[in-house]
């Protein structure tokens, strides 16, 4: 016989001791053993004879021998020799796995169990570390703390339940980056580190959840990174015992939190009561007015009145019962009777818990086994997985060696340096960091692309670097030189900075930037580092990490690596805000422990400095990023920790902005049928001729899919109008192509009670309300749903009409009520897509109403008229949506007591709402070019005595962005995708009237700001004369577009009855030949030219009072001479890779109010938000829209003022390549600005892009008459 030389015995794993009998046998033969087993005595296999030495390997998990899950994590151990009785007959067993689960004899129990034993509970209250592992911390962020809020409950590893209150704010659901989870934490005041902290992906409010009744106040987090179980973090178990309530009366519970102690002071320690359940009408009798308008089936009360209870701070923590030694949930703290003396829980009430019994179904719809994982890759990024290179990235050429004791040389081969040109100097400066990601794009932090000075362009990425002062970078490894490569700088082809940047606080620091060529990855010097693309590698929750850097200063040469510990949240920002430094930290940012200590020599890391830690991928030990450094302490004296963007929480936005580089045709050969051509072809007839096969190429690929597989392009027009509102009200055909008008059909004759918004082929978004009479809900054959209707006494040719075959009612809607006002219509046959019928587009954005209060939607539909008509022509309104606290106390007795978490409201001004025959219509918002559904009209007050809407009321809509899931369960997908020909079709023959072969080339390049000359040969002076002047003055600008048409502010083309010149090609107004000196060569314009003014045409929508829509379209009387170099016209940025270039600078080309030269200057953008801050700042009520956008423009070094004022129309561009060579695009102009000169408020420009359909709907083909004697061009002499 022979023995375990040492029994296998632990805390947490089953304890065994076997004998085991060894004979010599053939390889393959089993090793068993007998247990009991159901009371039976059963042989299982353990191992199979590997040689003839008696080696025995045991078998994998998924065989006999089944690894114990404890709270998710595998326990393994290592080898365990067995004894021998004699020399002959020895064994070995390798234990793969020794945590041993037996099928059949014990069931490892996965939730509810405390791992950690011997505990004491201090005067009855106190928990000590791990007793209740399943408990969980909310803290929101507050603007500069974090406050702790609630508690929670762990479920599985990704879901956290709560109660719903505890997700929501005085403005609505909070943002998911100012919530903190935190597990494995017993005291508030001091950090374990056992706690783990984990950002939220998703907060789930439940569909029913009313803040004003408190009823299903029950809540789901989804993380964004799995919880990692530990003896001190575990699950809880799901009550499995029925949901009868009254079967729990008498049953004593355990609530546990953080809340108010018997001082009305928040305790610092984890505490627990014991509560008695009480049966409803026990509750509801100790206080009616507490509790009989509150309390519901899907509520039950507990307490003693005794003075323990849960209070203040224990809300969204759990009611727990122990069977079995297993504990389970089964109430969530909700609310109880504040004390008269204070806004405070009077413990001599009962509490209210949520029963969580009645909404197990809800739960396990959202729970890891019936649901994706919320931390992976969302799905349309998967194909950009390719881009990254999984199978090389993250070199570890040292992976045997400690991490402090690896060469830096060589070892972290990612370390990128952004090379910035200045102004006036020839050499470049390194002013941040960056992160190589694959051999194309490079990440680095958003603020080193917008917020560095001015006089600073980014130009090039220094990759390979490790000595900044060497040729060559070489350092002693293992006590021999070793030499790096060359390093390789490179050229930056584009940026993409976040768009949520937010300088102030730093949020969203993080940016991608595209290179022009290439990296040589195959160097031991550069390669790219892996990316956090799995919710493994997401969900690691270190406490240390390697950070490798230069030292930011004049010292910082050599790149250096140091280990830097993690600070958590809370304690960061504590740390931030008794320094009264500005944080507003989010889960999305790390905070880092500072290297240095007080009194040694500082050490500050450069910007966008890369956290790495070493991280199993594919099967290797590699390099994963996780955060880049975005601000810290700028003193030595100040300890308070570095913040990292964190950016595992960005893979999604960073996969989304990566493209590979675009493709070629490649032309393999011939078919044999074509017979051999003889021909000369000019390099253009080439070039059309590759263009033609290319084209062949992607037709085939086309022809071969099925179309009606393909998703839908969705929220796009296809019909062009220029006036788009008649009278303010009507709409023109096509305009709302997505509208469909709803009838019922009441015996002989159907008529319209609703609109409705097409969402793919078969199916219609429309209010559940809509399928229903006054006899309940209408029959499928009673209802016709018409798509493509403008007018609804006279049917158009362009409409169609669908039969309904199926109506889908949210199954939260009751006709009696007002919630889950949302159903679909899918249709028996599909609808036909045409210029005049196409879907919208679902909201895709985040679910939170901040995203459109205060912002206004369009409404439309065929409700009744100022006059109280039904209207019979389509019409839309501007709606501007409010707050839920603006709307109930407008009228709380309407909206207090319907208004839902799934409603927002919205009103008009003067009296302009949705009314009667509205319902069911959608509220739309545009979003780059494309318009999403994000409300449906469902209800607003009656005006006294009559059954009319009130117009001078708010209408509540139901809010589509809470039912995304529920829809998509029923349609088929309905995308945003990317259309080939980015210009709509009406438009497409306009193209031709731009010239593309000469349009935004300038003939010489900008010397400087004050020599500018003939850089931009498509500025024109609007000119006309004033009596008194000796020759016409010049008040405003334009740009040349064509050679007929030139584009500038509307409010310089007033109907004053004065008439106007535009002079194309002056440089200098205070000379009459333009010269300049270049390189000691004179160089000098050719004249002027002034050119009459044809027919102006004033954007319909455009305001004199308010400056919006401040643009006008010139048609000259003749064409302006582009064969000349001093005017050439501007290119118009007619494709969606040109309008979707989002550049940090533009260059700045124009008059200067007070001078005679056109100078070029630097103008930086500004966000909306803060635009819209600083003009609040100077009390200017500035209204800026999607139509405008906001820039600072430099001030020249020679200038002492702090501005200098430009002539409006004032030309902002930008360089890119178009054609094979960079050209000059027009991004706007210059509108209006600050009265007084302020270098920190923006100038407003109206954003020409957005009108480029409007400006080519109104060009029209010209040309050249014959001369015309009487009046000729003037050219100036």
């Amino acid at each position: 016989m022979a023995r375990l030389a040492a029994d296998i015995t632990y805390t947490d794993y089953i304890q065994f001791e076997y004998n085991v009998t060894c004979t010599a046998s053939l390889a393959g033969t089993p090793l068993q053993m007998v247990h009991q087993m159901d009371g039976v005595a059963r042989h299982v296999l353990y191992g199979i004879q590997s040689y003839s030495l008696f080696r025995y390997i045991l078998n994998h998990a998924e065989l006999s021998i089944i690894p114990v899950r404890f709270a998710g994590k595998k326990k393994v151990i290592s080898t365990y020799k067995m004894g021998c009785s004699s020399v002959r007959c020895c064994c070995m067993i390798t234990l793969v796995s020794v945590c041993l689960l037996l099928a059949a004899s014990c069931q490892a129990q996965s939730c509810g169990k405390r791992k950690v034993v011997n505990f004491l509970i201090v005067n009855g209250t106190e928990a000590k570390d791990g007793f209740w592992p399943w408990h969980v911390a909310l803290f929101h962020n507050n603007a500069r703390s974090f406050v702790y809020v609630c508690g929670g409950t762990i479920l599985d590893q990704n879901t956290v339940l709560t109660a719903a209150h505890c997700l929501m704010t005085t403005n609505g659901i909070i943002a998911r980056e100012r919530l903190v989870v935190q597990v494995g934490r017993n005291r508030l005041r001091v950090a374990s580190n056992r706690a783990q902290e984990h950002e939220a992906f998703e907060l789930i409010v439940h569909p029913q959840y009313n803040v004003n009744s408190i009823r299903h106040d029950i809540g789901l987090i989804k993380l964004a990174t799995d919880i990692t179980y530990t003896n001190y973090i575990q699950p809880i178990c799901l009550w499995n015992r029925g949901d009868d309530q009254n079967a729990l009366v008498g049953s004593w519970g355990t609530v546990i939190g953080f809340g108010y102690d018997e001082s009305d002071n928040p305790t610092d320690t984890l505490r627990e009561a014991r509560l008695p359940v009480v049966s409803a009408i026990t509750c509801i009798e100790s206080n009616r007015e507490a509790f009989a308008s509150q309390l519901t089936s899907e509520m039950f009360c507990a307490g003693n009145r005794d003075g323990i209870s849960a209070c203040n701070g224990d809300s969204g923590g759990g009611l727990f019962f122990n069977y079995n030694d297993v504990w389970y949930i089964r109430g969530l703290v909700s609310f109880t009777k504040p004390r008269q003396d204070a806004l405070i829980c009077d413990t001599k009430e009962y509490t209210v818990f949520t029963d969580v019994a009645k909404y197990l179904t809800w739960i396990m719809k959202y729970l890891r086994a019936t649901s994706d994982l919320p931390g992976t890759i969302v799905p349309d990024n998967n194909d950009k997985l390719a881009l990254l290179p999984m199978s090389s990235c993250g070199a570890n050429p040292y992976a045997s060696r400690e991490e402090s004791a690896k060469p830096v040389l060589l070892g972290y081969p990612w370390a990128a340096l952004l090379e910035y040109t200045e102004t006036g100097s020839r050499e470049k400066k390194t002013i941040c960091q960056a992160t190589l990601i694959s051999d194309l794009y490079l990440i680095t932090a958003a603020h080193c692309i917008s917020s560095v000075p001015n006089r600073y362009t980014l130009s090039t990425a220094r990759l390979g670097e490790y000595d900044k002062t060497t040729m060559t970078d070489c350092a002693a490894v293992d006590g021999q030189t070793v030499c790096a490569p060359p390093v390789q700088t490179l050229r930056i082809e584009s940026v993409i900075v976040h768009p949520g940047f937010n300088k102030p606080r730093y949020a969203n620091d993080i940016a991608l930037i595209r290179l022009r060529d290439r990296a040589d990855t195959s160097r031991a010097n550069v390669k790219p580092i892996c990316l956090p693309v799995t919710t493994e590698l997401r969900s690691q929750k270190p406490t240390q990490y390697t950070l490798t850097a230069w030292v930011s200063g004049s010292t910082g040469n050599v790149l250096e690596r140091t280990i830097r510990d993690l600070v958590e949240s809370v304690e960061c920002q504590k740390l931030y805000t008794d320094q009264s430094v500005t944080l507003e930290k989010t889960t999305r940012q790390i905070c880092i422990k500072q290297q240095q200590k007080s009194g040694t020599r500082c050490k500050f890391p450069t910007s966008a400095a890369p956290l790495q830690l070493v991280q199993p991928v594919q099967g290797k030990q590699r390099y994963v990023l996780y955060g880049l450094l975005s601000y810290g302490p700028k003193s030595c004296s100040a300890l308070y920790p570095d913040v990292y963007t964190n950016v595992a929480s960005y893979m999604d936005w960073i996969l989304e902005n990566m493209q590979d580089l675009p493709r070629v045709c490649l032309i393999r050969s011939f078919p044999k049928v074509i017979p051999p051509l003889r021909m000369t072809l000019t390099v253009r007839g080439f070039l059309a001729l590759f263009a033609i096969f290319c084209a062949l190429c992607s037709i085939k690929q086309t022809i071969a899919q099925d179309n009606n597989a393909m998703p839908l392009e969705c929220g796009e027009r296809k019909v062009k109008t220029v006036n788009l509102v008649q009278h303010g009200t009507e709409t023109k055909e096509g305009h709302w192509p997505w509208h469909t008008a709803i009838y019922h059909r009441e015996q002989t004759k159907f008529e319209y009670v609703c609109g409705g918004s097409i969402i793919d082929r078969n199916t219609i978004l429309t209010a559940a309300h809509c399928m229903y009479t006054t006899r309940g809900r209408i029959k499928v054959d009673q209802l016709s749903v018409q798509v493509g209707r403008n007018q609804l006494s006279e049917a158009s040719a362009r409409s169609q009409e669908h039969q309904a075959e199926q109506l889908i009612v949210h199954p939260g809607y009751s006709p009696n009520g007002v919630a889950d006002d949302i159903a679909l219509i899918k249709l028996a046959t599909d609808i036909t897509m045409t210029r005049y019928v196409q879907p919208v587009c679902l909201w895709n954005l985040e679910p939170q109403l901040d995203l459109i209060v205060a912002k206004h939607g369009t409404v439309v539909g065929f409700g009744l008229t100022e006059h109280d008509r039904v209207s019979d022509f389509l019409r839309q309104a501007t709606i501007g949506v409010v707050d839920s606290w603006t709307c109930i106390e407008s009228d709380r007795e309407v909206y207090g007591a319907t208004l839902t978490g799934s409603m927002y409201c919205g009103g008009g001004t003067a009296g302009v709402s949705v009314c009667n025959g509205d319902s069911g219509g959608g509220m739309f918002f545009e979003f780059g070019d494309r318009w999403y559904v994000r409300g449906i009209v469902s209800f607003m007050p009656l005006r006294e005595h009559v059954a009319l809407c009130d117009g001078t009321k708010y209408t509540v809509f139901t809010d589509v962005a809470k039912y995304r899931e529920w829809i998509g369960s029923f349609i088929n997908p309905t995308v945003a995708s990317e259309r080939p020909d980015p210009l709509l079709v009406d438009n497409s023959p306009k193209l031709r009237l731009l010239n593309f072969n000469a349009c935004g080339i300038s003939p010489y390049a900008v010397a400087g700001a004050n020599d500018s000359f003939l850089a931009f040969p498509w500025i024109g002076f609007v000119q006309m004369t004033v009596r008194g002047q000796p020759k016409p003055v010049t008040f405003c600008q334009v740009a040349l577009i064509s050679e007929w048409y030139a584009v500038g502010p509307a409010h310089c083309f007033n109907n004053d009855g004065n008439d106007r010149t535009i002079r194309f090609g002056d440089y200098d107004q205070s000379t009459d030949t333009d010269c300049t000196e270049r390189n000691g060569t004179r160089m000098c314009a050719p004249p002027a030219q002034v050119l009459p003014i044809e027919r102006i045409i004033i954007r319909p929508e455009y305001d004199r009072t308010a400056i919006t829509d401040d643009l006008a379209l010139i048609e000259l009387r003749q064409p302006a001479n582009v064969s000349q170099p001093n005017v050439k016209p501007i290119c118009l940025p007619v494709t969606a890779n040109l309008r979707s270039y989002k550049p940090a600078t533009f260059t700045l080309g124009g008059l200067p109010a007070a001078d005679d030269r056109i100078i070029a200057n630097r103008a930086t953008y500004l966000n909306s938000v803060n635009c819209q801050e600083r003009y609040n700042a100077i009390h200017y009520p500035l209204r800026k829209g999607h139509t405008q956008f906001c820039a600072i423009a430099e001030v020249a070094p020679n200038r002492t003022e702090p501005c200098q004022r430009m002539l409006s129309g004032s030309v902002l561009q930008t360089v890119q390549t178009f054609g094979r060579r960079e050209r000059y695009f027009l991004q706007g102009l210059l509108s209006f600005g600050a009265r007084d000169c302020d270098g920190t408020v923006p100038e407003i420009y109206t954003n020409v892009p957005v009108y480029l359909d409007w400006i080519l709907y109104n060009m029209r083909e010209l040309r050249a008459s014959a001369a015309d004697t009487s009046e000729q061009l003037i050219f100036a002499s």
